[in-house]
């Protein structure tokens, strides 16, 4: 895994109003920063599980309120299953990386965040 330091312009800067929301901080990072995790590799190499570890470490902040997780893989193992019972409203899984798929989650992750802009 490779970190990389952000430039001072590209940090999200706290708005100066009154209720304005503070991203929660993560334990893993100690950051409050948007989290986008990929994990590649070869077939039964541990991927899943390490996600879905990272996940579990996290769950009181990314799979509570409107906070979701759109789980991109071909397995779809009992884990996995689990995340997709237990949070149906905040786990999002897509079970093939395409094209189509990837436009179709990004296009709803920009519908989903415009909606809380404008509801937050």
């Amino acid at each position: 895994m490779k970190f990389n330091k952000i430039s001072k312009e590209l940090k999200r800067r706290k708005i100066k109003e009154i209720g304005a929301y503070d991203f929660p901080k993560y334990k893993i990072s100690g950051t409050n920063s948007f989290y986008f995790g990929g994990i590649f590799g070869v077939r039964g190499g541990g991927k899943t599980t390490a996600m879905l570890n990272i996940i579990d470490i996290e769950k009181d902040i990314m799979l509570k309120g409107a906070n979701k997780v759109y789980f991109i893989s071909p397995t779809c193992d009992s884990k996995v299953q689990h995340y997709i019972d237990k949070y149906p409203d905040n786990f999002c899984y897509i079970d093939e990386l395409n094209v189509k798929n990837l436009d179709d989650t990004m296009a709803t992750i920009k519908e989903d965040v415009e909606k809380w802009k404008a509801e937050m």
